[in-house]
């Protein structure tokens, strides 16, 4: 995981892609205007998103030993807590 994040990390702040999904997260019209193909960074940003969900839903069952429906019941508040700490805007 500390990896992944490094990985991440380096993603978006050395390289282009991450300056685009800023610049699209800040303000879309403004990262339109600027040249931006709002459109393909969007998707791939939803994308990847997806990926990483995909694969803490497998390690989740992993660690679980199991694969129920409802295996994450009561895990809301720590999600939204993690958000607010990682700078989500309420």
């Amino acid at each position: 995981m500390i990896g992944l994040a490094l990985v991440l990390h380096v993603l978006m702040t050395q390289f282009q892609w991450g300056r685009a999904v800023f610049a699209v997260g800040g303000n879309e019209t403004a990262a339109l205007f600027s040249g931006i193909q709002v459109g393909r960074v969007r998707t791939m940003a939803y994308v990847i998103a997806g990926l990483l969900a995909s694969v803490s839903g497998v390690v989740l069952a992993a660690v679980q030993g199991q694969g129920k429906a409802d295996l994450a019941n009561g895990y809301e508040l720590d999600i939204i807590a993690s958000a607010v700490v990682g700078g989500t805007s309420l």
